[in-house]
């Protein structure tokens, strides 16, 4: 009994790591170009749309390639081409809004992010995207992050490998947590945030924080954290980027509704079809029975009068005498064929 006992308690611990990484937390929505999922298991897979996403998947999207991530609480995250982005923990029950924890990692890129429950309801700090200048928490949000490697954004190998023997613009003075409207000519590396509605904190190690509200765009680095008097070109060009990309995904959401719509009104159709068919089938064999009917009380009855006709008329033939029996012919049978009366 003891070795049967350890054999089932390794088997559980076994089992309990794979139903740990295979935990489904949403899917992938619509799709332009080309997806990896880096598993937990360190198996890569192909993603396509509605593939299934799992906790613990780092999401890497190909140069042109845009994903949008549908999870399960209801928020939705479009990355930008170029980008990694990691599923650290997520945790959703509808019936227990305490317990709602998401935590995502930004590890090179950008993406847009409009929130489902998490973050909406129980506690405030349960929704976080972490990067390596800052974490930005929401409070019911609809923004765009961008991390940059190169200044102005310029993330391809190609600029990269221009700007390596470049000197490093030093981060951009602050006063009064805000920069001046000149103080950009040239973006410099590090992470920023445009909030489209609702309300961010982005929040440093060091205990710095900042409030973003509506149509506002910060900037954090090692050295700085501040407040944008306007975004870059590139966070408007993303803006627009992740816009178009939206109004595909809902334009192919709204197709396959009523797809499934269609489909249902067919199926619909078809069943009263099948109903009308049926039904006919039983008017149908109603005259048959009817006709069979019919035909047996003619058999017990004796059949019609020769001298009627189915429209209630006498038969000429008939009406003339042609009958060989008078009394027959006479509804009177006291009455000849000469029409005297017999006594």
């Amino acid at each position: 009994m003891n070795k049967i006992n350890i054999l089932i308690a390794v088997a559980l611990l076994l089992i309990a790591p794979i139903s740990q990484a295979a935990e489904v937390v949403g899917k992938i929505g619509y799709m332009s170009g080309s997806l990896i999922a880096q598993r937990a298991d360190g198996t890569a897979k192909i993603m396509g749309s509605k593939a299934e996403v799992h906790a613990g998947d780092v999401l890497s999207t190909a140069q042109d390639s845009y994903a949008q991530i549908q999870m399960n609480d209801g928020s939705k995250m479009t990355l930008r081409p170029n980008s990694n982005l990691k599923i650290v923990e997520y945790q959703f029950n509808r019936q227990e809004p305490q317990s709602d924890n998401a935590i995502f990692d930004l590890i090179k890129g950008g993406m847009r992010s409009v929130t489902g429950l998490i973050g909406k309801r129980g506690n405030a700090d349960a929704y976080r995207v972490r990067t390596s200048a800052a974490t930005i928490g929401i409070r019911g949000t609809d923004f765009s992050t961008r991390l940059c490697a190169t200044p102005n954004c310029q993330d391809d190998a190609a600029a990269s490998a221009r700007l390596a023997d470049k000197p490093q613009m030093p981060p951009p003075q602050a006063a009064g947590n805000t920069l001046p409207p000149t103080a950009l000519a040239e973006a410099p590396p590090g992470l920023y945030v445009t909030v489209h509605s609702g309300q961010i904190i982005v929040a440093q190690p060091s205990g710095n924080t900042l409030n973003l509200g509506r149509g506002e765009t910060g900037f954090a680095n090692q050295a700085a954290l501040i407040k944008l008097p306007a975004p870059p070109a590139f966070m408007n060009a993303d803006t627009k980027q992740t816009n178009a990309i939206e109004a595909k995904a809902a334009k192919a959401e709204e197709k396959a509704g009523n797809k499934a719509d269609d489909g249902k009104a067919n199926g619909k159709q078809d069943k009263d079809k099948e109903g009308g068919k049926s039904d006919k089938e039983k008017f149908d064999s109603k005259p048959d029975e009817e006709k069979k009917d019919g035909k047996s009380d003619k058999e017990k009855d004796g059949g019609k009068s020769n001298g009627e006709k189915t429209d209630g008329k006498p038969d000429e033939g008939k009406a003339s005498g042609s009958s060989d029996d008078g009394n027959a012919a006479s509804q009177d049978p006291s009455v000849n064929k000469s029409g005297c009366v017999v006594r």
